[in-house]
Protein backbone atom coordinates (compact mmCIF):
# COMPACT_ATOMS: atom_id res chain seq x y z
CA UNK A 1 0.00 0.00 0.00
CA UNK A 2 1.27 3.50 -0.45
CA UNK A 3 -0.23 7.02 0.54
CA UNK A 4 -1.35 10.17 -1.65
CA UNK A 5 -2.67 13.60 -0.83
CA UNK A 6 -5.79 14.35 -0.86
CA UNK A 7 -7.15 15.95 -4.02
CA UNK A 8 -10.50 15.70 -4.88
CA UNK A 9 -10.80 18.54 -2.33
CA UNK A 10 -10.91 22.18 -2.67
CA UNK A 11 -8.03 23.97 -1.01
CA UNK A 12 -9.56 25.02 1.77
CA UNK A 13 -11.42 21.61 2.62
CA UNK A 14 -7.64 20.00 1.95
CA UNK A 15 -6.07 21.93 4.71
CA UNK A 16 -9.20 20.68 7.15
CA UNK A 17 -9.45 17.11 5.54
CA UNK A 18 -5.21 16.55 5.68
CA UNK A 19 -4.95 16.76 9.42
CA UNK A 20 -7.33 14.57 10.16
CA UNK A 21 -7.28 11.89 6.99
CA UNK A 22 -5.43 10.61 4.29
CA UNK A 23 -5.78 8.94 1.28
CA UNK A 24 -4.32 5.62 1.42
CA UNK A 25 -4.03 2.96 -1.88
CA UNK A 26 -4.69 -0.54 -0.87
CA UNK A 27 -2.77 -3.68 -2.29
CA UNK A 28 -5.40 -3.87 -4.91
CA UNK A 29 -5.09 -0.35 -6.09
CA UNK A 30 -8.52 1.25 -4.11
CA UNK A 31 -7.80 4.41 -2.87
CA UNK A 32 -9.37 4.43 0.72
CA UNK A 33 -9.95 7.83 2.53
CA UNK A 34 -8.26 6.62 6.21
CA UNK A 35 -7.76 8.46 9.67
CA UNK A 36 -4.04 10.06 10.17
CA UNK A 37 -3.75 8.08 12.96
CA UNK A 38 -5.74 4.54 13.36
CA UNK A 39 -6.34 2.98 17.12
CA UNK A 40 -9.67 0.81 16.41
CA UNK A 41 -9.42 -1.87 13.76
CA UNK A 42 -11.66 -4.96 12.81
CA UNK A 43 -10.01 -7.69 10.87
CA UNK A 44 -12.29 -9.05 8.12
CA UNK A 45 -11.11 -12.35 7.96
CA UNK A 46 -9.08 -14.97 10.64
CA UNK A 47 -5.68 -14.31 9.10
CA UNK A 48 -5.94 -10.67 9.52
CA UNK A 49 -7.47 -11.55 13.32
CA UNK A 50 -4.29 -13.56 13.68
CA UNK A 51 -1.93 -11.17 11.94
CA UNK A 52 -3.52 -8.17 13.43
CA UNK A 53 -3.61 -9.71 17.02
CA UNK A 54 0.21 -10.08 16.91
CA UNK A 55 0.71 -6.21 16.43
CA UNK A 56 -2.00 -4.95 18.91
CA UNK A 57 -4.76 -6.49 20.33
CA UNK A 58 -6.15 -3.23 21.81
CA UNK A 59 -6.59 -1.84 18.75
CA UNK A 60 -9.88 -4.60 18.36
CA UNK A 61 -13.10 -3.20 18.60
CA UNK A 62 -14.36 -6.78 17.64
CA UNK A 63 -13.23 -10.41 16.53
CA UNK A 64 -13.84 -12.05 13.20
CA UNK A 65 -14.46 -15.20 14.75
CA UNK A 66 -13.98 -16.88 18.05
CA UNK A 67 -10.87 -17.98 19.48
CA UNK A 68 -10.15 -21.63 19.53
CA UNK A 69 -9.99 -23.34 22.63
CA UNK A 70 -6.35 -24.62 22.31
CA UNK A 71 -5.82 -20.68 22.36
CA UNK A 72 -7.13 -19.29 25.85
CA UNK A 73 -3.62 -20.18 27.61
CA UNK A 74 -2.12 -17.67 24.92
CA UNK A 75 -5.30 -14.99 24.51
CA UNK A 76 -6.34 -13.38 27.87
CA UNK A 77 -9.88 -13.42 28.96
CA UNK A 78 -10.37 -9.91 27.80
CA UNK A 79 -9.89 -9.89 24.23
CA UNK A 80 -11.56 -13.31 23.94
CA UNK A 81 -14.80 -11.58 25.36
CA UNK A 82 -14.65 -8.86 22.34
CA UNK A 83 -18.14 -9.22 20.28
CA UNK A 84 -17.27 -11.51 17.17
CA UNK A 85 -18.86 -10.31 13.68
CA UNK A 86 -18.39 -12.83 11.24
CA UNK A 87 -16.11 -12.92 8.83
CA UNK A 88 -15.78 -11.67 5.15
CA UNK A 89 -15.43 -14.66 3.16
CA UNK A 90 -16.31 -18.17 4.19
CA UNK A 91 -17.46 -19.52 7.57
CA UNK A 92 -19.67 -16.77 9.56
CA UNK A 93 -21.40 -14.44 7.54
CA UNK A 94 -20.16 -10.99 8.25
CA UNK A 95 -22.72 -8.91 10.48
CA UNK A 96 -22.19 -5.02 9.32
CA UNK A 97 -24.71 -3.70 11.51
CA UNK A 98 -23.38 -4.55 14.76
CA UNK A 99 -19.76 -4.26 13.14
CA UNK A 100 -20.71 -0.55 12.41
CA UNK A 101 -21.84 0.12 15.72
CA UNK A 102 -18.56 -1.01 17.22
CA UNK A 103 -17.27 2.24 15.24
CA UNK A 104 -14.01 1.13 14.36
CA UNK A 105 -11.44 3.38 12.29
CA UNK A 106 -10.98 1.06 9.21
CA UNK A 107 -11.47 -2.64 8.87
CA UNK A 108 -8.88 -4.70 7.33
CA UNK A 109 -8.15 -7.56 5.15
CA UNK A 110 -5.36 -9.69 4.87
CA UNK A 111 -4.54 -12.41 2.38
CA UNK A 112 -4.77 -13.66 -1.26
CA UNK A 113 -6.61 -11.56 -3.74
CA UNK A 114 -10.01 -13.55 -5.03
CA UNK A 115 -12.00 -12.91 -8.28
CA UNK A 116 -14.19 -10.30 -5.85
CA UNK A 117 -11.57 -8.70 -3.52
CA UNK A 118 -12.22 -5.48 -5.13
CA UNK A 119 -15.89 -5.61 -5.36
CA UNK A 120 -16.66 -7.34 -2.13
CA UNK A 121 -14.41 -4.53 0.06
CA UNK A 122 -16.26 -1.80 -1.97
CA UNK A 123 -19.35 -2.91 -1.12
CA UNK A 124 -18.39 -3.58 2.27
CA UNK A 125 -17.52 0.01 3.10
CA UNK A 126 -20.57 1.28 1.54
CA UNK A 127 -22.52 -0.70 3.66
CA UNK A 128 -20.82 0.16 7.15
CA UNK A 129 -19.67 3.51 6.23
CA UNK A 130 -15.88 2.46 6.89
CA UNK A 131 -12.84 2.45 5.22
CA UNK A 132 -11.88 -1.34 4.14
CA UNK A 133 -8.67 -1.84 3.00
CA UNK A 134 -7.14 -4.97 1.88
CA UNK A 135 -3.11 -6.36 2.19
CA UNK A 136 -1.79 -8.99 0.44
CA UNK A 137 0.32 -11.38 1.71
CA UNK A 138 1.76 -15.18 1.52
CA UNK A 139 3.82 -17.43 3.67
CA UNK A 140 7.42 -16.10 2.48
CA UNK A 141 6.18 -11.99 2.10
CA UNK A 142 4.94 -12.03 5.78
CA UNK A 143 7.98 -9.44 6.21
CA UNK A 144 6.82 -7.27 3.90
CA UNK A 145 3.45 -7.51 5.22
CA UNK A 146 3.87 -6.27 8.72
CA UNK A 147 6.11 -3.70 6.86
CA UNK A 148 2.70 -2.46 5.36
CA UNK A 149 0.63 -3.05 8.26
CA UNK A 150 3.60 -0.99 10.04
CA UNK A 151 3.23 2.35 8.17
CA UNK A 152 -0.83 1.69 7.89
CA UNK A 153 -1.12 1.60 11.41
CA UNK A 154 1.40 3.93 13.05
CA UNK A 155 3.20 0.43 14.58
CA UNK A 156 6.46 0.85 12.29
CA UNK A 157 9.07 -0.44 15.70
CA UNK A 158 6.53 -3.51 16.56
CA UNK A 159 5.68 -4.82 12.80
CA UNK A 160 9.17 -4.18 11.35
CA UNK A 161 10.22 -7.05 15.02
CA UNK A 162 7.62 -9.14 13.39
CA UNK A 163 8.75 -8.48 10.18
CA UNK A 164 12.53 -9.73 10.65
CA UNK A 165 11.54 -12.64 12.85
CA UNK A 166 9.32 -14.06 10.08
CA UNK A 167 12.06 -13.48 7.95
CA UNK A 168 14.28 -15.67 9.96
CA UNK A 169 12.17 -17.90 10.72
CA UNK A 170 11.77 -18.75 6.74
CA UNK A 171 15.21 -18.47 5.32
CA UNK A 172 15.82 -20.92 8.36
CA UNK A 173 13.14 -22.82 7.30
CA UNK A 174 13.65 -23.28 3.68
CA UNK A 175 17.32 -23.68 4.29
CA UNK A 176 16.37 -27.21 6.39
CA UNK A 177 14.02 -28.04 3.96
CA UNK A 178 16.51 -27.96 1.30
CA UNK A 179 18.87 -29.98 3.49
Amino acid sequence: GSLLSCTKKSPAEKAVTSAESRIYVDDVGRQVELPQKITRIIPAGPLAQIILYSIDPDMFTGLTNKWSDSAKEFIPQKYRDLPYFGQLYGGVSLNVEELAFSEPDCIIDIGEIKKTTVEDLDTLQKQTGIPSVYVVTSLQDMGKTYRVLGELLGKQERCEELAQFCETTYQRTTEIMEK
